[in-house]
């Protein structure tokens, strides 16, 4: 039986895509090192990941795109020069307005070879909801085809896929649902529903993170010492006392409620006081422990507590366990 023209074309892609497999690893690592050292200060990205797309689902996509039109027109032709993705990178921001300043980057830093926005398609209706994501196909600009490193992958194209977290989360538990096309109308009207969803709870997370940014800037601005504590003005405070240690916001929330639970009324003013007054008697009291058994080292929020304790050890006693409150107060007895 004849080799038929597909089938020389199909397995000269073969050739071609093992011949220079690690070839696109190499250039798909080395593309996601340059889009992260581009990106990660400037953007609030979740991930940066890559993939070097299946021989076989190239050739699945080339049968379904192209090859009807090409046999058409009878035209000759070479898989790998429709397989446009086969280095692919995903960008995951947290939040929809990253999105933008993400493709300026990349227009900025790239050649442009193609855009494909399917959040603009989905916005423009009126009824559709569902997978959103922006992707720009890339090659290296002029100036960066002439630089050492990128020789070897001068002339690759590659497919950069940015979208949210949501958006993310969607387009993967969309590829779930089975025979969507074929699924009765009320099964299509939930999905159409769930999408929608997802896209308002992208809207919502934005608006939340700027409602959080603005209840920051006014915190700051009207933050008085005799009002009850909150979160931000336990970071002033505790970030004044322990300089070079990294408080995590969530933690630090978490630890500021606890407080309140115990003294609902507890101010910014008598956290200070506090540790004025008792923050050197608890390092002392650390330095000491600690010389006995490192495990037993009192990070910053344990030396709050202590501080808490001494200044009011009736109203702050749960904030240590037991045996703490117990080896401290034998401790301080020594000390008298």
């Amino acid at each position: 039986m004849a080799t038929t023209e597909l089938e020389k074309a199909v397995e000269k892609f073969y050739k071609y895509y093992v011949d220079n497999f690690k070839t696109f690893e190499q250039a798909a690592d080395y593309f996601k090192s340059l889009l992260n050292s581009l990106i990660s200060d400037d953007c609030e990205i979740q991930s940066i990941a890559f993939r070097v797309k299946d021989k076989e689902e190239c050739v699945s996509k080339f049968k379904r795109k192209y090859l009807q039109k090409i046999e058409e027109e009878g035209n000759s032709y070479e898989i790998k020069d429709y397989i446009t993705d086969l280095i692919g990178l995903r960008i995951v921001c947290l939040y929809e307005n990253e999105i933008v300043k993400v493709e300026e980057i990349l227009n900025k830093n790239f050649k442009v070879v193609e855009v494909t926005d399917k959040i603009k398609s989905l916005d423009s209706t009126e009824n559709q909801f569902g997978y959103k994501s922006l992707h720009i196909d890339l090659k290296l600009n002029d100036e960066r085809k002439k630089l050492p490193e990128f020789k070897k992958f001068a002339d690759f194209r590659f497919e950069v896929q940015i979208r949210t977290i949501i958006q993310d989360a969607w387009s993967v538990l969309d590829h779930k649902i089975k025979y969507k096309r074929s699924i009765p109308a009320d099964l299509k009207r939930r999905i159409n529903r769930l999408a929608a969803l997802f896209e308002i709870a992208d809207d919502e997370f934005y608006n939340i993170k700027i409602g959080t940014t603005q209840f920051e800037e006014k915190a700051k601005s009207e933050s008085k010492p005799n009002e009850p504590l909150n979160v931000l003005s336990f970071l002033a405070v505790a970030s004044d006392n322990f300089p070079t240690y990294q408080f995590i916001a969530y933690k630090a929330d978490g630890f500021v409620h606890e407080l309140l639970h115990l003294k609902e009324d507890l101010t910014k003013k008598e956290l200070s006081d506090s540790l004025k007054e008792n923050l050197d008697k608890v390092k002392k009291y650390n330095s000491e422990i600690v010389s006995k058994s490192p495990a037993n080292y009192l990070n910053p929020y344990t030396m709050i507590r202590h501080c808490l304790y001494l200044s009011s050890s009736e109203k702050f006693s749960s904030l240590l366990f037991l045996v703490q409150g117990q080896s401290f107060d034998e401790w301080l007895a020594r000390q008298k």
